[in-house]
């Protein structure tokens, strides 16, 4: 005892100290418990989350790959497609010019057949 404290501890109030040290001790470690969880939680929530973003991710990515696949296999480069217009374009005006030779002959032959006819009616 201390001198001028007149002070008895039981072993109740021992019991009651000890119960209130453990009852905060155990609400800590609950509330801890339960963050601890809830942080694991999140955390393969955020886990998963990823794991979808990289699965679309990647197939996006393949969709990309297929169309420029595609685009590549379809695609015509301007100089050719240049150079197949100009071949298009020499071949109608030859195809021009051959028609206007054949359609002189043939004017001239209608010509002559429509003179000979002309003087046989006329004789």
């Amino acid at each position: 005892m201390i001198e001028g404290w007149k002070m008895e501890v039981g072993i109740r109030d021992v019991m009651a100290v000890l119960g209130f040290t453990l009852a905060i001790a155990g609400q800590t470690w609950a509330i801890i418990h339960y963050l601890i969880n809830r942080m694991d939680r999140q955390k393969k929530e955020i886990e998963d989350k990823i794991d979808a973003d990289k699965k679309d991710s990647v197939r996006e990515d393949s969709n990309l790959h297929n169309r420029i696949n595609e685009v590549k296999d379809h695609y015509v480069k301007r100089t050719e497609l240049d150079r197949e217009f100009s071949t298009l374009q020499k071949g109608m005006t030859d195809m021009k010019a051959d028609f206007h030779i054949a359609m002189q002959g043939i004017n001239t032959r209608i010509d002559q057949v429509i003179a000979i006819l002309s003087r046989n009616t006329k004789e």
